[in-house]
């Protein structure tokens, strides 16, 4: 298959899912072969070493300067759009046009997948709330959230 025809393919599939909407699917309790790369990480981040390290990790969402961002015309439909293409590794899959409309979408598509997000220098509690909320991913998700507000945090 050459690179046009992956695209063409590509193209297709996301077509597809806009028409289909968005949907949970079923996340089964017990996933085949995960646990070796969830414990090899776990024992990267454990050793105790007094050198440095770099732990790399793929299909995860970071999302800079969030407070700047935010500020901007439809900077958090834009940072929801993000999420959403960073973690379902596609392009545009959702025209979400709010940012309401783009928490439901957000747990509507990711409320079964275990993911990794890191929100960078947020400054008030609603862009968390429009980004990552609650209970919007799947269990064992790690949301990472760092801001100059230290009450935010707690």
């Amino acid at each position: 298959m050459n690179r046009h025809e992956s695209d063409f393919i590509r193209n297709i599939v996301e077509d597809v899912l806009v028409k289909l909407g968005p949907k949970c699917l079923y996340r089964p309790e017990h996933l085949v072969g995960i646990d070796s790369h969830v414990d090899n990480i776990i024992a990267l981040l454990r050793i105790v070493t007094d050198e440095s390290r770099i732990v790399g990790i793929h299909g995860s969402s970071f999302l800079s300067n969030v407070s700047e961002h935010s500020k901007a015309l439809n900077g958090l439909v834009r940072l929801q759009n993000q999420l959403l293409c960073d973690t379902l590794k596609t392009k545009n899959i959702v025209k979400i046009n709010n940012v309401d409309r783009g928490m439901i979408s957000i747990t509507e598509r990711l409320c079964y997948k275990i993911v990794l997000v890191v929100l960078d220098d947020v400054d008030n509690e609603y862009q968390v709330k429009a980004l990552v909320g609650e209970n919007r991913f799947g269990p064992g998700s790690v949301i990472m959230v760092t801001s100059r507000n230290e009450h935010l945090l707690t």
